[in-house]
């Protein structure tokens, strides 16, 4: 049996129920007014009076235009034949020509980046002889780094005052009236960011290590600059993943979670911020670093953060190893012998 449905389609002209992009539609059941755009409200309403069974009968042929609907033929399922003794089997090739596209290759393959630069550390006087402490490990990082890091500048590394707790990488074309030793820029480890986490840690080694994430995720902001590195996402949330990276690859993976305990605990940053909110942030650090490390969760601190993304289905050794395939694809030419023990001291 056919049912035959008289559907109202708003009338496309200024007179009609809907004018402009968008009108307010008082729905039958609910009487509820929502606002949604024409093409949307059209399909929205025929889909509508097939459901209710088309109660609504009224209309004005001036205004509104009828649309006759086979219910039936809606209803009856389509008739499929399927050779089981002769299947058709289709060549790709004749749907696609697979010679126009280049294979990916293995980036360890990839020649190796000519090295023209070099970070470049600077140290500023300063008052507190954790800050000169710091500055003197962080040159030892950047020491070890220029023997396998392929730049083609040299970059500035600052370890100086900046006025605030901070810490930032500053591009030498954005900033024409900057006076930079290098050509590449310069990134800046403030003191006043040293002593912030010197006196939330109270340790010496826990302050050193949540330095040298920062120090690493300010490297990272200047190679995505240098190397024009491809950036998927925010580019903050990018380069904790790269530092992540090359702390884990490090032995040094508890930098990690001492960095993501400080920004969960003392970052306030607002939903619109380029940054993770603090919470989020120390998720993700938390999760790499004992996917790095598994036996940092033998600490009951750490053990315990783990213990809740666990719960909320993150899998930490899975995602640690995607930055790790994804930093070697990127970075792989400019790393002399890959990313790991690039920051461990030599025995």
């Amino acid at each position: 049996m056919t049912n035959t449905c008289l559907t109202r389609l708003p009338s496309s002209r200024s007179g009609g129920t809907l004018s402009g992009k968008s009108a307010n539609k008082q729905f039958p059941l609910t009487g509820t007014s929502i606002k949604m755009r024409q093409p949307v409200m059209l399909w929205f309403t025929v889909i509508l009076s097939v459901l209710y069974g088309c109660s609504n009968g009224n209309s004005d042929p001036e205004t509104e235009q009828l649309t006759t609907v086979n219910t039936a033929e809606a209803t009856e399922p389509l008739a499929v034949t399927v050779d089981i003794e002769n299947p058709v089997v289709l060549d790709p090739g004749d749907m696609l020509d697979r010679t126009q596209f280049e294979p990916l290759g293995d980036p360890t393959e990839t020649p190796l980046a000519e090295d023209l630069g070099d970070l470049l550390p600077v140290v500023f006087p300063t008052q507190t002889s954790i800050d000169l402490a710091y500055a003197r490990a962080g040159a030892e990082l950047i020491a070890r780094l220029n023997t396998t890091l392929a730049l083609p500048t040299n970059i500035d590394v600052n370890f100086t005052d900046c006025g605030s707790a901070n810490a930032f990488f500053a591009p030498a074309d954005e900033n024409p009236e900057a006076t930079f030793i290098s050509a590449g820029g310069a990134i800046f480890m403030c003191h006043e960011l040293i002593e912030l986490f010197a006196g939330f840690f109270g340790d010496a080694d826990q302050t050193f290590a949540a330095s040298t994430f920062v120090l690493m995720h300010e490297l990272g902001h200047s190679l995505v600059d240098q190397l024009d590195l491809p950036v998927l996402g925010i580019e903050e949330s990018y380069v904790d993943g790269v530092a992540a990276v090359l702390l884990g690859e490090s032995g040094l993976a508890e930098g990690l979670v001492l960095a993501g305990w400080f920004f969960g605990a003392q970052s306030t940053a607002p939903f619109f911020d380029s940054h993770r909110a603090g919470p989020q942030r120390l998720g993700d650090l938390a999760c790499w670093g004992v996917g790095a490390d598994p036996t940092l969760l033998n600490d009951p601190l750490i053990g315990g953060i783990a213990q809740q993304l666990f719960q909320g289905g993150r899998d930490c050794e899975r995602e640690y190893q995607q930055q790790v395939r994804a930093l070697q694809f990127v970075l792989g030419p400019n790393i002399r012998g890959g990313l790991q023990g690039l920051l461990a001291p030599d025995e």
